[in-house]
């Protein structure tokens, strides 16, 4: 739940408050709790919030990726797998080390796989199949709150961006979208769930 104040000249600040049954309120953004929902999240007419808590989905869809950091073949971003797939959402756009990664779609998370190391120990790739019948892929994680199997509702904290795991262009949250295994841009696809 998202309580609005007004300060000085209009500016706009937010205290979040999140609600844990087995403790009093806490109200410091970025305390939630393994498997707390991320209350401040917005949920779009498309069932959609932001990979990024405090980041908004509009933020996502217009931020710019650096050159070998967006979609698609064309990107100076070659990998030995093929085109970058995704697009690496990094500290300009709240993409930082320890940034709260929330679920965008309700779905299941059917995959949590080691890809690295970071300061905080394994490094991930959260995989979760969405309601929509796309596949989510979350790269570079960890501090993991979910593990496979377990459904999770749009907003849900579901990582925190790990500190260390890609040292070619810093910490960053890769996101990645498959749709009936086609590579989907990530962007594209926020913009149609907006």
């Amino acid at each position: 739940m998202g309580r609005h104040f007004w300060l000085g000249a209009g500016l706009l600040a937010t205290l979040l408050v999140y609600w844990n049954p087995n403790q009093a309120a806490i109200s410091q953004p970025g305390t939630e709790a393994v498997g707390e929902l991320g209350s401040q999240a917005t949920v779009s007419s498309g069932g959609m919030t932001s990979p990024l808590a405090g980041v908004s989905l509009q933020q996502m869809i217009d931020y710019q990726p650096a050159f070998g950091q967006s979609f698609g073949p064309k990107t100076g971003n070659q990998r030995s797998y093929g085109d970058h797939g995704g697009v690496d959402f990094d500290c300009t756009v709240g993409g930082c080390a320890g940034a709260t990664v929330t679920a965008m779609k309700s779905g299941t998370v059917a995959a949590a796989e080691v890809i690295g190391s970071s300061a905080n120990g394994a490094s991930y790739r959260l995989v979760v199949n969405a309601e929509d019948g796309t596949e989510h892929r979350y790269v570079h994680v960890d501090s993991l709150t979910v593990s496979p199997g377990q459904a999770v509702a749009a907003g849900d904290v579901i990582a925190k961006v790990s500190p260390t795991d890609s040292v070619s262009t810093g910490p960053h949250l890769d996101i990645k979208i498959l749709r009936g295994g086609d590579w989907v841009d990530p962007q594209q696809y926020m913009r149609e769930n907006l």
